[in-house]
């Protein structure tokens, strides 16, 4: 894994430009994943995944458990278009894709999976933005614990997490396919991008 940080005054011109582009801030993160990845894979044709809550429906709304889907964004990536083109189609390709995700994603591979890799996408991208305030307990303290990974899902998943006007981002990757160097040098073109 590695961590860095996307800047408060960063994240504050990112979230005027997802306003000003009537999308949201994950769009604008998923849009420069998909520019990042189509330079680095040399292709246009990018698929990320990410998650939805699951809870689409209105009688879900109340009940006690774990709905999350995974659903893949598929882009085709013009390195030649502007930043607000790309964005305009991500926003549009995630809307369609959160239209569906209604489908359960072991439904949709299930068909031909090839259980020695991970089927239709290999980058997960995921923003965590829900307001997670640690509870409060009379006579404990309670504090935040960071759980060991020891193996990652995917080859890459990069993970947004908005805190205090600022992105915490971490890159958690297979060591089987990249290395520390290669990863912080992805990270750091990833702040270049953004910036």
């Amino acid at each position: 894994m590695h961590e860095f940080a996307i800047p408060a005054d960063l994240t504050a011109k990112l979230t005027t430009l997802a306003r000003d582009q009537n999308t949201t801030l994950f769009n604008v993160l998923l849009t420069a994943c998909d520019v990042l990845f189509a330079r680095y894979a040399g292709q246009d044709d990018i698929a990320l995944g990410t998650v939805t809550s699951g809870r689409g429906r209105e009688e879900l709304h109340r009940l006690v458990g774990f709905f999350v889907n995974t659903v893949v964004i598929r882009s085709t990536v013009d390195l030649e278009r502007p930043f607000a083109g790309l964005l305009a189609d991500v926003r549009d390709t995630v809307l369609e894709a959160f239209d569906h995700d209604d489908v359960p994603f072991d439904r949709l591979v299930k068909a031909e999976r090839d259980m020695s890799r991970n089927p239709l996408f290999d980058v997960m991208v995921l923003l965590q933005n829900a307001d997670r305030a640690l509870p409060d307990f009379p006579g404990l303290t309670v504090a935040e614990v960071a759980l060991p990974r020891w193996a990652s899902n995917f080859d890459i998943t990069v993970e947004f997490r908005e805190r205090e006007g600022a992105v915490a981002t971490v890159l958690e990757y297979n060591t089987d396919l990249f290395d520390r160097a290669t990863i912080q040098r992805m990270a750091q073109h990833a702040l270049t991008l953004l910036g």
